[in-house]
C-alpha cells in the first residue's frame, strides 16, 4: 500500500512540475499613424514598423513566439473603370501584400514586425502573439 501510495505522490509531482516549468504569456498590438515610425500608409515598395514587445516576466528562456494579424485596416484608393476595360485586370494589382514576424526575441520580450511591399498601404494593424517555453 504505501509503495502505491508513494508512486501516486511521485507521478503527481512529476507532473505538476512539469506543468509549473511551462511558461506562456501573450498580448495584443495596435499600430496606426500614431505610432512612432509608422510609414505603412504611404508611398510605394517595402516599408515596415517595428514595435519591441516585453515580457512581463522573463522567461527561464528562449521561448517561441508567434504573432497573429486579427486587423487591417487597409487604405483604399478610387477609381474609375471604364466599360471597355477589363475589370479583373484593373483589379489585380491591388492585392493586399502584409507580414507579421517576431524578431529579435530573447528570454526579455521581442521584435514585433509588420512589413508592407508593392502598391499596399494601410491605416493600422492589430493582432495578438503568444511566446512560450516547455
Amino acid at each position: 500500500m504505501k509503495k502505491a501510495i508513494s508512486l501516486i505522490l511521485f507521478f503527481l509531482l512529476t507532473t505538476l512540475s512539469s506543468i509549473a516549468l511551462a511558461q506562456i504569456q501573450g498580448g495584443t498590438f495596435f499600430v496606426d499613424n500614431s505610432t512612432k515610425n509608422f510609414t505603412l500608409n504611404a508611398n510605394e515598395g517595402k516599408r515596415e514598423i517595428a514595435v519591441e514587445i516585453n515580457f512581463s516576466k522573463p522567461f527561464i528562456e528562449k521561448p517561441t513566439v508567434l504573432v497573429a494579424l486579427s486587423l487591417i485596416d487597409l487604405q483604399g484608393e478610387k477609381f474609375e473603370v471604364q466599360a471597355n476595360l477589363k475589370v479583373n485586370q484593373t483589379l489585380e494589382s491591388r492585392g493586399l501584400k502584409i507580414a507579421a514576424d517576431a524578431t529579435g526575441i530573447s528570454r526579455d520580450g521581442f521584435v514585433l514586425k509588420i512589413v508592407v511591399w508593392g502598391n499596399t498601404k494601410i491605416n493600422a494593424a492589430g493582432g495578438s502573439w503568444f511566446a512560450f517555453v516547455q
